[in-house]
């Protein structure tokens, strides 16, 4: 959701450089509202970091206000501006921030609570989606409101029904067959769950033996979802499991764990569900059930007017069936607090944010935060700390999370690094009006600067030593100004801080912080991360040979079984999220790799030290008969330490010459860099290798199957 802000005078774009606009306020957004001359090159010869809030002209259906350079020339009367709310310069802070309380706390507080998109980057725009909807009157319920609440989170979609409410002898072609379309595709499963026994669940407290009764509707499920997708399909589908009853229908203390208990009936096909998506490689589970109480069973479960076999959304279904026999003329929806459309926003929105980890190439990799008012209350140079209690706690515990995913941490703070090393643990503990109660060391973060001179120095030293773009990286800090001057220096950088309250929330929720799986790699990441980091520090000391020389090196390299699931994934996670040393940018999705490992094509190398192990951090798929690496990613962990001409190295002497299928992308200008030193041909389109020396500081490994 942004603040839009429309301008009309061209003065308005370079005027904006002079004021803290991202920083300050970074829901703003300023659109033009009819055609400027030279729009293009104003923007060019602005700042970069004004330029990105800058959107094109789409109508003003969402404008908020009409804002003037000087307050001196009117508004044109041909303008459509709602009640007129025209503001100058020195006005915007009362706008933003009547904006803020009248309309974004509003909605942020009821419907985007557990659904954030605060860090999407300011110039991603997603695919269209193609939504396939298959089940019964579930499915219908959300076809009539998907695209709106889809186009609500920057998505334009279109969505088709198919009608789905028992397992059929075969897929339909529709759901199975490929079609043209200019968009993603996605399926999206609601299984009716009164159509999941021959006998329809109508019967359920009528079945004699509730285990069979069970055993049957499991059985039927299956079939329901094997006709629903192909073990084979690659359409990434979404199965939207049951409600299930908020207590057990036979009465508050019947603690039946057991098949004749519905609650816990529902939730052991849910578990079907789950493990039967587990066990298909484009196939999702979304817990409809969390969802509903999310929002409120109380306004979702309709088991509060139906009978509990149909376990649908809360809806009027007796109105139009009581015209003929009138009992009443009180409707459902008078009787209680409907919130199917609340509930049917977030599951779109557990969609789609499922959608952004799954494709997204914008993920953040590094969090970078500030120490005074920000990661602690009150000023560590005073020597009294406020209470750990409520958003410091939580916000650390975000933070380990987060390291547990494999996302980096990193501290650029203004004060005395003596002092608060020296400091540290009473900082945690006795300085503080009451302790932080749980680890935290300095050792959880890859690299401190903690210095008085300007963050974005530091920001930029910590990007340059972990060899992260800024684009992956988050700076979280509680003063406007230094967000205003990090996002200067770094235009494409992420802030929080603005809003204290939602710090905790986009750390935890946010796609741009999470996987799909986390491996072993990640939760070492931070570990291996700090090798590099002393490596960086040696280096910029000149003395990174010796460094390089001491560590003792050693580079594993073998081909991937069809069978080594752990490997096969992180070489998948490595080729998808790798964008500085990849050689195209291509991307593979898990059928692809499947199929390279049944050939003998992936090939991937482990690094380890003399103390630690780095994990695998390169993998390279050969095409030994064309003699042509078609993708090939180096984990960024390791740029710079002589591991990719070690691999290749090895490759090339082990298989002959050979030939990589580089393209040049924004990003990967590390593999530009290695072609354009090792190969014959440069960066042509095929770069070709005939022969490369392996660095002496690391020891080759070849590991035979």
């Amino acid at each position: 959701m942004y603040f839009i802000v429309g301008f009309y005078e061209a003065s308005i774009l370079p005027e904006a450089a002079g004021y803290s606009l991202r920083g300050r306020f970074p829901h703003l957004r300023l659109r033009p509202v009819e055609e400027l001359p030279h729009l293009r090159e104003i923007l060019i010869s602005i700042p970069a970091h004004i330029s990105t809030i800058v959107l094109g002209a789409d109508g003003l259906t969402t404008q908020v206000n009409i804002l003037l350079s000087g307050g001196v020339m009117p508004v044109p009367s041909y303008l459509v501006c709602p009640e007129r709310r025209v503001v100058t310069w020195q006005g915007l802070e009362d706008a933003y921030g009547a904006w803020m309380e009248n309309v974004y706390l509003p909605r942020n507080a009821v419907r985007e609570t557990y659904s954030p998109l605060g860090l999407k980057p300011a110039g991603e725009s997603f695919t269209t989606l193609e939504v396939e909807l298959i089940g019964g009157c579930g499915a219908q319920e959300l076809q009539l409101k998907f695209q709106e609440f889809a186009r609500g989170a920057g998505f334009e979609s279109r969505a088709r029904l198919t009608v789905r409410n028992a397992p059929l002898p075969s897929t339909l072609e529709e759901s199975s067959g490929a079609r043209e379309s200019a968009g993603e595709r996605i399926r999206v499963v609601i299984p009716p769950f009164r159509f999941m026994h021959p006998a329809t669940m109508d019967l359920f407290y009528h079945a004699a033996d509730p285990d069979l009764f069970f055993q049957e509707s499991l059985d039927h499920l299956r079939l329901y979802l094997h006709s629903i997708l192909p073990h084979d399909s690659a359409v990434s589908t979404f199965v939207v499991g049951f409600i299930a009853p908020r207590q057990n229908p036979l009465g508050l203390f019947i603690d039946d764990g057991g098949n004749s208990n519905l609650r816990c009936f529902v939730q052991a096909l849910n578990d079907e569900i789950k493990h039967w998506c587990g066990s298909r490689s484009c196939a999702y589970y979304l817990d409809g059930d969390a969802v509903a109480q999310g929002v409120g069973k109380g306004r979702v479960d309709d088991g509060l007017v139906n009978f509990f076999g149909h376990r649908g959304l809360l809806l009027d279904y007796d109105g139009p069936l009581d015209e003929e026999f009138p009992v009443t003329d009180i409707s459902v929806t008078r009787s209680f607090d409907i919130g199917i459309d609340l509930y049917l926003e977030h599951l779109v929105r557990e969609i789609l944010l499922r959608q952004i980890i799954l494709t997204s190439d914008a993920k953040v990799k590094l969090v970078i935060i500030d120490l005074d008012n920000t990661l602690w209350r009150g000023l560590a140079s005073d020597m009294r700390i406020g209470s750990w209690e409520g958003r410091p706690l939580a916000i650390v515990e975000a933070l380990l999370i987060l390291k547990k995913r494999g996302i980096l941490l990193a501290i650029a703070s203004k004060n005395d690094e003596d002092f608060i090393r020296k400091q540290w643990q009473k900082i945690l503990g006795s300085h503080a009006v009451r302790g932080l109660g749980i680890p935290l060391s300095l050792d959880d973060f890859v690299m401190v600067r903690i210095n008085f001179r300007p963050k974005a120095e530091n920001i930029g030293e910590i990007l340059d030593a972990l060899n992260i773009l800024p684009e992956h990286a988050l700076f979280i800090d509680d003063n406007p100004l230094e967000r205003e001057t990090a996002i200067a220096a770094f235009p494409h950088l992420r802030t929080l801080g603005a809003e204290p309250n939602y710090i905790r929330r986009e750390l935890l929720h946010s796609p741009y912080l999470q996987s799909v799986v986390i491996t072993d790699e990640d939760r070492e990441r931070s570990k291996t991360m700090r090798k590099r980091v002393d490596y960086w520090v040696s280096k910029s000391g000149g003395d990174s040979g010796r460094y390089l020389d001491g560590l003792g090196l050693r580079c594993m390299v073998r081909v991937v079984a069809p069978g080594d699931g752990a490997a096969g994934g992180r070489a998948l996670q490595l080729l998808n999220k790798t964008n500085q040393w990849n050689l195209n940018g291509g991307r593979v999705v898990k059928e692809e790799m499947t199929r390279f490992l049944e050939t003998d094509r992936v090939y991937v190398a482990e690094v380890a030290d003399s103390g630690s192990s780095y994990g695998t951090v390169v993998v390279m798929i050969l095409d030994e008969e064309r003699k042509q690496v078609d993708y090939m990613a180096v984990s960024c962990r390791v740029i710079g330490m002589g591991v990719d001409e070690a691999v290749v190295g090895e490759m090339v002497r082990r298989f002959g010459p050979l030939a990589f299928a580089f393209a040049e992308t924004d990003r990967n200008r590390a593999s530009r860099t290695f072609f354009q030193s090792y190969a014959g041909s440069g960066v042509s389109d095929l770069p070709y290798i005939e022969q490369l020396e392996h660095p002496r500081h690391i020891s080759i490994i070849w590991v035979e199957k």
